[in-house]
């Protein structure tokens, strides 16, 4: 793979991105694993790469890493295809194919609760007490509107 990759960064797109080295040398190891795991023995043809190659090699990425971590691969993806379009060696910049990873505070909430947790949710009020009523109202609402 070593070979197969046709961008190695330049000292004046180093200088402009006011990236480390070691930065750099992260994140071409990185994207050779990716484009390797996605390419197998394939070569690599610059010119075939489309945005559809952004998604196809992120979401195996993202489903076995942490969100922290496939954030990391997006961005080296995403700084190597940047310097293929600045060096000519693609037409098309790529740079927003390569999806977003949520990766904020609640981004890991379940999205649903089950049937069982809505009915225990409801049954642990107590309607007897001034605001019972109200959390009841707001727990409803919140069951019926999902």
């Amino acid at each position: 793979m070593r070979d197969r990759l046709a961008c190695d960064v330049q000292p004046s797109w180093l200088h402009q991105r006011g990236l480390a080295p070691t930065t750099v040398r992260d994140d071409r190891d990185t994207v050779r694993r990716v484009l390797g795991e996605r390419l197998g023995r394939e070569p690599l043809r610059l010119e075939a790469l489309g945005p559809h190659d952004g998604t196809t090699c992120m979401v195996p990425q993202a489903r076995r890493s942490s969100p922290a971590h496939a954030q990391v691969i997006a961005t080296a993806l995403r700084s190597f295809v940047r310097c293929l379009r600045q060096h000519g060696a693609i037409a098309t910049a790529l740079a927003t194919a390569v999806p977003t990873v949520p990766n904020w505070r609640v981004s890991a909430l379940p999205q649903c609760m089950t049937a069982a947790d809505v009915e225990h949710l409801w049954q642990s009020g107590d309607r007897t007490t001034p605001p019972g009523p109200r959390d009841a109202a707001i727990v409803l609402r919140w069951a019926r509107l999902g």
